[in-house]
């Protein structure tokens, strides 16, 4: 459903950082290390993305950890993106831009490549998140994270083998004929061609 700023034009102001109130329900908690890795590029870039805030009363909606940074650093102004919209599409707002870059996963062969690059072009990533020990731990949770998708997608694929197919057929209650036509030790001959239905299914044609 689309609100009622889905096209309110994008416009940025330059506002003292006194006259923004952060938001007393965000629900996203900013420790010391967050905030040191905020600060740390706020002074390698400065700010390149603008805080959003409603105007109605001030109230950030997206950005409480940088002007928290930013307050502590001594700025004395940000750069802000006023938008107008009601309580509800407020908070609807603030939970979105905290959750969508969260869902995002970073490609751990990539990562490194790029820590190498920019570690070689002088910048010292320690700064804005990327200590030695913070990737170690960045690149732990991936490794875990993939070996669990893949645990799971392993385990559908020998439940759907075992159940025919099906990963709720249960083989296990499948009952043998009583007189099966193959006997062990039989040697079936076969002509030119022979032609066998999938072993994914116990359908017959």
């Amino acid at each position: 459903m689309a609100g009622s700023m889905h096209d309110a034009p994008l416009t940025v102001e330059n506002v003292p950082l006194s006259k923004l109130t952060l938001d007393p329900h965000n629900a996203r908690l900013h420790g010391q290390e967050n905030l040191a890795s905020i600060k740390g590029s706020l002074e390698v870039f400065g700010q390149r993305e603008a805080i959003v805030v409603r105007r109605a009363n001030n109230t950030v909606i997206g950005g409480n950890g940088r002007v928290e940074a930013m307050r502590d650093m001594g700025w004395t102004h940000c750069s802000v993106a006023y938008v107008d919209c009601t309580d509800a599409e407020a908070t609807a707002l603030g939970l979105a831009l905290n959750r969508t870059a969260e869902t995002a996963t970073w490609n751990a062969d990539q990562l490194d490549t790029l820590l190498a690059e920019v570690r070689d072009a002088g910048f010292s990533t320690d700064s804005f998140g990327f200590s030695e020990a913070q990737v170690d731990r960045l690149l732990n949770d991936i490794a875990e994270a993939k070996a669990e998708t893949d645990a799971q997608e392993q385990a559908e694929a020998d439940a759907a083998v075992e159940g025919g197919g099906d990963p709720d057929v249960d083989v296990t209650d499948i009952e043998p004929p009583a007189d099966p036509i193959t006997k062990v030790g039989d040697i079936w001959g076969m002509g030119e061609a022979f032609y066998c239905e999938s072993c994914k299914t116990w359908e017959l044609p």
